[in-house]
């Protein structure tokens, strides 16, 4: 069975868990199953979960506060919600981080070998692995986008958790692992990224493969091993960590979840900064997000900068799922606009047959400007019903944008909403 076959019937099964979820959420599916398609997918598994939980754990017990059922609240967390929180995290790493990479990049640069997920802590070690052979068509850039591909993956997840949370203004206990292990995906790489990992062609460590390629493609001014360690701090200045963690032990010892607390700008509209860092193929990038809540429904804006010898590179983006709402339809969109270098073209296959980058195009130093744009939909068979058929449809020019392709592509995504 192929990879697509697998993936399709992984689809399958969030079809039947969705018919049993409680709360608002999708079902989302795209050409090359992105990032974003994923972190909804998983929200909505996750919750059906969640509610096959509500049906055998009844209220009275929930909510005791007596010693016996906070210890079963903890033993849940622990021992369920955990393992299965950090299993998702690892398989949406592999699976929709770097295997969304190599697909996108398609089989004439790459082919895929497999995934590897260990089973998780307490059961196991955790982690996971995703092998691929290059071809003489994958570029360095391309090498550097693969590395990058997991942790991108999972900050994009932690983003989709976040504007669940706004959007149902609830800190979920079951999600808490979740959202910062996905959150600090890239930090606890990072912080771990020592000496002894050093060499990507025998360990298979994502940060050492990154800098390796990232220095070949630049090496004007090597970035050092701790240089990247210290831009793992940044995704400490989250707030939704902090709550996350908060609502854990709140949970244990309550059976109750907390509001998103968010600081009143008006009635109807809530706020919260937080900042992160990525990795992107021509280096690191600091995150400036700004999050709302207005009338309910989430907000999503940025800033991001980075610097990395020779280059200057920035953007900034908006999504907002629901703008106007219409008799059976409701409308929002996302925009998103950078200044970038263009990639690295020179071919990986090369470089190691000969051990030299060899010839940089001047035209590979210039920088280029680029956007996407999309119009998100929800179409509703009739008024005041709580499911609704999803599109998002738009384009996106070629340069990098976290959870998409990197060249220029159509924006093509649809699925089911529910909120029961």
């Amino acid at each position: 069975m192929n990879e697509e076959s697998r993936l399709k019937r992984f689809i399958a099964l969030l079809l039947s868990v969705s018919a049993l979820v409680s709360a608002e959420n999708q079902l989302i599916y795209d050409q090359y199953f992105s990032p974003y398609a994923a972190g909804e997918d998983w929200i909505t598994v996750h919750d059906g979960f969640s509610y096959w939980e509500d049906q055998i754990y009844s209220d009275k017990a929930r909510y005791s506060r007596k010693p016996s059922n906070g210890f079963v609240r903890f033993g849940l967390l622990f021992f369920i919600w955990g393992p299965l929180n950090e299993l998702m995290v690892t398989t949406n790493h592999e699976v929709f981080g770097h295997g969304y990479r190599i697909r996108t990049l398609g089989s004439d640069k790459v082919s895929l070998g497999g995934y590897s997920v260990h089973a998780p802590f307490p059961y196991g070690l955790g982690g996971g692995s995703t092998s691929y052979a290059t071809k003489p068509g994958l570029s360095i850039s391309d090498e550097i986008a693969i590395a990058a591909g997991g942790v991108e993956a999972d900050m994009v997840f932690a983003n989709r958790i976040r504007m669940h949370w706004i959007g149902n203004n609830s800190i979920s206990a079951n999600m808490s692992s979740l959202y910062w292990q996905s959150a600090l995906d890239l930090s606890i790489y990072l912080l771990l990224f020592t000496d002894e990992w050093t060499v990507p062609f025998e360990n298979g460590h994502d940060m050492a493969a990154y800098q390796y390629w990232l220095n070949t493609a630049y090496p004007q001014d090597p970035i050092s091993q701790s240089s990247l360690r210290s831009i793992g701090w940044t995704n400490l200045a989250d707030p939704f960590i902090y709550y996350s963690l908060y609502e854990w032990f709140y949970y244990i010892v309550t059976g109750k979840s907390i509001k998103v607390p968010m600081i009143p700008l008006t009635k109807e509209l809530g706020y919260l900064p937080a900042a992160k860092a990525n990795i992107t193929p021509f280096g690191p990038e600091f995150y400036f997000d700004n999050l709302f809540r207005y009338q309910s429904h989430p907000i999503y804006a940025y800033i991001r900068y980075g610097h990395n010898t020779p280059n200057n590179y920035w953007g900034f983006g908006i999504e907002y799922p629901h703008v106007l709402k219409l008799p059976y339809v409701t409308l929002g969109f996302t925009a998103d606009f950078w200044k970038q270098p263009h990639y690295r073209p020179n071919s990986v296959e090369a470089f190691l047959a000969n051990e030299t980058i060899g010839d940089l195009d001047p035209a590979n130093n210039r920088t280029r400007y680029g956007g996407a744009a999309s119009l998100i939909s929800h179409i509703y068979w009739k008024e005041n019903t709580s499911t609704s058929l999803f599109a998002q449809l738009g384009w996106k020019s070629a340069g990098y944008q976290p959870g998409y392709p990197l060249g220029a592509k159509a924006i093509l995504r649809g699925g089911l909403a529910f909120a029961f």
